[in-house]
């Protein structure tokens, strides 16, 4: 047995399509809808926070969040 690094883009698309192929077929009814988001949280026309992820079947998954340094700890 061997782990062995392996190009990201490519593997991520061969995961993902063993993981689609496998629940489609347990699941046929499953919406398999994939959506990119991506959100900006505003206050007075000022950037204070990010959010980038993606809606894959019924699910949100945050890939990154991040936060200004002036509005961190804020409540």
């Amino acid at each position: 047995m061997s782990i062995e690094q392996a190009p990201y883009k490519e593997n991520r698309e061969k995961t993902l399509a063993g993981i689609e192929a496998y629940t489609k077929e347990k699941m046929p009814d499953l919406d398999m809808r994939y959506e990119e988001v991506s959100f900006v949280y505003k206050e007075a026309n000022k950037v204070l926070g990010r959010i980038v992820g993606h809606v894959h079947w019924d699910h949100l998954s945050v890939e990154l969040f991040y936060i200004e340094a002036n509005t961190r700890g804020r409540a």
